[in-house]
């Protein structure tokens, strides 16, 4: 989901930046268009800093996103500018998409803390049956060096029961 985010944030952001910079720089001076313009690459400079956070921080790009969103509802509801407020839809749907982003990291990251648990149980696990190995390797060692033999195990004969 957080590539997913990231393609479509890059690619929202380059078009909104170039349609606001068409816009403020072919609009009147004294318009409103003109700095609707400048909401426009504001907004596409937020876009473009929440695209390069969300892989490794979603929390921050949903909050960036949302930040747009708003801004571009506000402006593009109050402006001439009226797409902006149709690229503020579309960052509050990137912000949604952050969220689930961010959803999916969290349970990745539970799920590989419990396999590091489980490795790591089984790693001492091993540890301590190589130890207590060792330990009967050198007990039975320290056995043959005396000269007493190993303790055999014999197995019930079959001669008694019939």
């Amino acid at each position: 989901m957080r590539i997913t985010v990231l393609i479509l944030s890059l690619m929202t952001c380059l078009f909104l930046f170039l349609q606001a910079a068409i816009v403020g720089t072919f609009s009147p001076e004294d318009s409103n268009e003109s700095s609707a313009g400048a909401f426009g690459v504001l907004m596409s400079l937020l876009m473009l800093i929440g695209a390069a956070v969300v892989i490794p921080i979603p929390r921050v790009a949903m909050v960036l996103f949302l930040i747009v969103g708003a801004t571009g509802l506000i402006a593009g509801t109050t402006t001439e500018y009226t797409d902006l407020a149709v690229w503020g839809g579309w960052a509050l749907l990137l912000a949604v998409f952050s969220y689930l982003g961010y959803r999916g990291k969290r349970k990745q990251q539970a799920k590989e803390a419990e396999r590091d648990r489980i490795a790591q149980e089984a790693l001492a696990a091993n540890q301590q049956m190589a130890a207590q190995m060792a330990y009967m390797q050198q007990q039975l060692a320290y056995q043959q060096a005396q000269g007493r033999q190993s303790p055999s195990v014999s197995w019930p004969s079959d001669s008694g029961s019939t």
